[in-house]
């Protein structure tokens, strides 16, 4: 379900950039095209098969491997569902999606609240920061005075990480959040009775369809007209 995870993805992502997405027009492109088609050709460069790509498919078996999904192997719904969750988290910041997954089939408000925030970019990444920490660290190694003090900072900076934490989960935050919601709708096929239910999906504006299948079979459902389903 890699790949169908991937596309589901790029369908949400599709939606929430400004301006929304539209099919690229041909070649030579008008001069009011030419932002949009660089917006669409950066969005997709995020799910190129190389190591490199935020969203490409090498990122995507890596998390599934550390949820204990080997390369090779069928990640199942909750499988693609963890690695598309813990990709847009901190990989891309400014993809400008969170994504919250009802692992025990309920949605949470504190869980969509949580991704609706942006990851905070860490001060370690700056590279005037991170000597600043590195000299602070060797001066406390000769005196325990300073490494009293640099172990106060540490913990009065993990207590202020949990308390912004909590605050974020009590409100909406700047970003949208796409919801992935993991169900078995039979056991050989779908059963009859989700039919209605299924088609009722597509006529939601926020839908962004269903993927899904069985081992080496995973398609993705992006709309639906009368009595059938189109996929991917």
């Amino acid at each position: 379900m890699l790949r169908t995870g991937q596309s589901l993805l790029a369908s949400a992502l599709g939606r929430v950039v400004e301006p929304p997405l539209t099919p690229t027009p041909p070649a030579p492109f008008p001069p009011q095209a030419l932002a949009a088609h660089a917006l669409h050709a950066r969005l997709l460069s995020w799910f190129l098969d190389a190591p490199a790509a935020p969203f490409g498919v090498h990122r995507m078996a890596l998390a599934g491997k550390a949820a204990g999904k080997d390369v090779g192997m069928w990640f199942g719904p909750n499988a693609a569902a963890g690695a598309l969750r813990g990709n847009p988290r901190g990989r891309v910041p400014i993809c400008g999606l969170g994504v919250s997954f009802a692992t025990d089939g309920t949605f949470y408000q504190t869980d969509v609240f949580a991704a609706s925030h942006s990851p905070a970019i860490s001060s370690s990444s700056n590279p005037s920061s991170s000597h600043g920490h590195g000299s602070v660290s060797s001066s406390s190694s000769h005196g325990h005075g300073r490494g009293s003090t640099s172990a106060s900072a540490y913990s009065h900076g993990s207590r202020r990480k949990e308390k912004d934490g909590k605050e974020e989960a009590k409100r909406w935050g700047d970003r949208p959040v796409l919801l992935l919601l993991g169900i078995k709708l039979g056991i050989e096929g779908v059963n009859p009775i989700y039919y209605e239910t299924i088609k009722l999906l597509y006529t939601f504006p926020q839908s962004v369809g269903i993927a899904g299948g069985r081992p080496s079979s995973s398609y993705y459902f992006v709309g639906a007209q009368g009595d059938g389903l189109f996929y991917l």
